[in-house]
């Protein structure tokens, strides 16, 4: 081993079995020198610090000196070194506790080197720097990012706190969890290594307040000086990190997967905004608004519309109004699957970019990318629209096409959020708002769900209530779905009109009101069956055709008080003689949402009736085949009026839960018709051959006949000449030849 050791602090090592007194310099606590092989080695050699002199006394050191292979290495009480060629660095040491004598020893086989005797001297422990790891200096409102605290050249093997804050307190909050709470500072937990180096945990800052550009002084993250109990500096503070805290833009929807042809609806939500601000917002699909910024738009996966019938846009400008905090919700915003995404490099996403900035140059950032797929249309409900009457339950089914084939899965219907239809398994089962169905598919990859009901309690005067149908496809993770519209309806007006050339409905003067229906021919020759006959027309809520309407008549309570002629007092049933339909009860409207019937009153002048109608649904639509299908029962009479199980049927007021509709009072009129005769003096229409000249009493007093004069004369002289059996011959005669 050389006497001597080389200039900055490199120690030659060479194979001189137990050679001691090499000279060694010292060493200060925290300093780490390298050694130098003088020549080539082989084998193993291990390495150890021993406190004490040098030979065979001292005992082994912990901790106080160590050593490693690299530099910045885990440093340890012994070391294995490899072989080394000359003018290579061999291993590092590293002084970590004052000593007043130690010395090293270095053996390989049948041979060992020992250093003389060297001090570890004390130094002032290192004053370790603090940074902010950061990869932003923007985060908004209510945005959610990540910190790290890093600390270099610190004290070796130090273990503390270091405090992290922004500089106003109220611009951000600090987590050490990604939903918080959030509070102004956070004293983090940092240990660092034998080198002084270390850093803390993962820290979530909150976007909390916007910052403005007159700040002062400038909004920053900063860390505070970290000391030892007796008041030393242990880390110095970082240096400040500057933050920008803006408006934030995001869509809120609850999907994100779309069909094609499909249409879902979204909506923009703004925080940190300009207070009571009108802004405008454009939203995109990205790689649309990519390439339009390029100059070389391309096809976008989704266009846009503010209905959900369209037109739809491929760029959608939305108008926004921030309230007092810098708050809003857009309207909604309906998104249409055009082009398949699924297995495109391309990521389809929504955008949104604000067209101005807020108050004091504060930016309102672009809304985060909403990834969404859009799918092939391999859902389908059996039909597009469903038309319902109120509380009438539909029975729809989904298909699904071209999925794996021979598969189960699972079909999930859920009502959209403010849709006036509710679903259920079961047609009296329990409604809600989802519903989840197994379905199973063929060779083919086609198959159907069971038959599912869907009911609205009121009208809508659009067909606005949509339920949705997802299905999920394990083979590439995709979301399939279609949608279907729900028209739920009533009848909104129940008229009474007269067909052909018959006489017109009108106001009936006497008691009940209503109308009066003149059932009698025109002519004493008049064949035409129409003239008892009252034409009902049903008005749907909307204007759907194929909807089925159900109607009724009844006899409802004579309005009189007189019980001569209503003698059952208060109850129905008291018409002369009935009425009846034309033909079906059941009818189907038409393009304008009508449906009509005739019905046939009675002759009898008195007889009166109230007629009713509900919307069953449109034929397909509804499960009206089901045997378990709640028909709702007929209204019942109440003097002349009607009630259903929702209270009294009124005909002047139309809800839009109502059941049933009713007509005003119908009552039967007849004309009298009175001939007049008067007769004047009669003069030359006589025939002296036929005068009547006589009258002639028989026998028995009890007839009296009028006879001609030339055979009253004849039977008068017969009587007389006192033949009486001639005579009664020729009274006979007479009697059989006398006519009035």
């Amino acid at each position: 081993m050389l006497p001597e050791v080389a200039d900055g602090g490199a120690v030659p090592i060479i194979g001189v079995a137990c050679a001691q007194g090499v000279s060694m310099p010292t060493i200060a606590v925290g300093e780490t020198r390298p050694f130098v092989s003088a020549e080539t080695t082989t084998g193993v050699h291990q390495i150890n610090a021993f406190i004490g002199v040098p030979g065979f006394t001292g005992a082994p050191i912990q901790g106080k000196l160590r050593f490693s292979l690299t530099q910045s290495g885990n440093f340890t009480d012994s070391l294995s070194v490899p072989a080394t060629a000359q003018g290579n660095v061999a291993y590092y040491m590293k002084a970590f506790t004052a000593e007043s004598s130690v010395f090293i020893t270095e053996t390989f086989p049948g041979n060992c080197i020992q250093t003389g005797a060297f001090a570890i001297t004390s130094a002032p422990p290192p004053v370790g720097q603090a940074t902010i790891n950061a990869n932003w200096n923007v985060i908004g409102v209510g945005e959610t990012k990540s910190v790290t605290v890093a600390v270099d050249y610190g004290p070796a093997n130090f273990g503390g706190n270091i405090v992290l804050k922004e500089r106003h307190a109220d611009r951000v909050g600090f987590s050490l969890s990604e939903v918080g709470p959030f509070s102004a500072s956070i004293s983090l937990p940092i240990t660092l290594n034998g080198q002084g180096k270390g850093s803390t945990a993962n820290v979530f800052v909150r976007g909390i307040k916007p910052t403005q550009a007159n700040d002062n002084p400038t909004a920053a993250l900063i860390t505070l000086a970290v000391t030892s109990s007796s008041g030393a500096i242990r880390i110095d503070p970082s240096a400040a990190w500057k933050i920008q805290v803006v408006g934030t833009a995001k869509f809120v929807s609850a999907w994100s997967a779309i069909g094609i042809g499909s249409v879902r609806d979204v909506q923009i939500e703004v925080s940190g905004g300009r207070a009571n601000f009108a802004d405008t917002y454009n939203v995109a699909e990205q790689n649309f608004r990519t390439s339009y910024t390029a100059g070389n738009p391309i096809e976008p996966f989704v266009t846009f519309s503010t209905s959900p019938n369209g037109p739809f846009y491929s760029l959608l400008y939305v108008p926004i109004q921030t309230n007092s905090i810098g708050y809003a919700l857009s309207q909604k915003i309906y998104v249409k699957g055009i082009r398949d995404s699924v297995g495109n490099s391309r990521q389809a996403a929504l955008v949104a970019r604000a067209a101005t900035v807020g108050a004091n140059n504060v930016a309102i950032l672009p809304s985060a990318a909403m990834p969404i797929n859009v799918t092939h249309p391999i859902v389908s409900f059996s039909r597009e629209t469903y038309a319902l009457g109120v509380r009438m339950p539909g029975a729809p089914v989904v298909n699904v096409f071209y999925g794996p084939p021979n598969s189960t899965g699972i079909v999930t219907i859920e009502a959209d959020g403010a849709a006036n239809v509710s679903i259920a398994g079961v047609i009296n089962g329990s409604y809600g708002a989802t519903l989840q169905l197994p379905v199973t598919l063929d060779a083919f990859g086609h198959g159907s769900t069971p038959v599912f009901f869907a009911r609205g309690p009121e009208a809508n005067s659009t067909p606005e209530n949509l339920l949705h149908a997802s299905y999920f496809n394990s083979v590439d993770a995709a979301v399939y779905e279609d949608s279907a519209r729900f028209q739920v309806m009533n009848i909104q007006a129940l008229t009474l009109n007269r067909i052909g050339n018959s006489s017109p409905m009108d106001p009936n003067p006497n008691e009940g009101g209503g109308l009066r229906v003149f059932a009698e021919k025109a002519t004493p020759t008049d064949s035409n069956p129409a003239r008892k006959r009252v034409q009902l027309k049903a008005q749907l809520s909307s204007a759907v055709s194929g909807v089925t309407v159900q109607f009724f008549a009844f006899d409802v309570d004579d309005p009189t008080r007189d019980l001569i002629i209503d003698p059952n007092g208060n109850a129905g049933n008291d018409n002369r003689t009935g009425g009846a339909f034309v033909s079906t009860t059941s009818k189907q409207t038409n393009s304008q949402g009508v449906a009509v019937a005739e019905y046939d009153v009675s002759a009898q002048p008195g007889d009166n009736y109230r007629f009713a109608a509900y919307a069953i649904g449109a034929e397909n639509a509804v499960a009206a085949e089901h045997p378990a299908f709640p028909f709702p029962a007929p209204p019942s009479v109440s003097g002349t009026q009607l009630n259903s199980s929702s209270g009294l049927i009124d005909p002047g007021t139309y809800h839009s839960y109502q059941l049933y509709t009713a007509s005003p009072l119908v009552t039967v009129w007849r004309s009298l018709h009175m001939e007049i005769d008067s007769m004047g003096i009669v003069t030359g229409n006589s025939e002296p051959s036929l005068a009547i000249k006589n009258v002639v009493s028989d026998r028995a007093g009890s007839e009296v006949k009028l006879l001609s004069a030339p055979l009253a004369r004849q039977c008068i002289r017969e009587r007389q000449d006192g033949s009486h059996g001639r005579a009664r011959r020729q009274e006979e005669l007479c009697d059989r030849r006398e006519q009035p």
